[in-house]
């Protein structure tokens, strides 16, 4: 259990630099794990919660209303 509570905090950091840097690349480059890792993080989250925080379309991303949840 308290692995996992690790784990859900690590994804929710990635999150919290992704929507600092408004680029899941540049988020990337500046952590230390692969933008695939990166982008898998935040799929399993969204399974997690039950809603998309990254609408993602041909252009990259953008946050969703949802991440207000997390931050103001």
């Amino acid at each position: 259990m308290r692995r996992n509570n690790i784990m859900i905090w690590e994804k929710l950091n990635r999150f919290e630099n992704i929507s600092k840097f408004k680029s899941l690349s540049e988020a990337a480059r500046n952590g230390k794990f692969s933008q695939s890792t990166w982008s898998r993080d935040i799929k399993k989250l969204e399974e997690s919660f039950g809603f998309i925080l990254l609408k993602r379309d041909y252009n990259g991303f953008r946050l969703t209303q949802k991440k207000k949840i997390f931050f103001n």
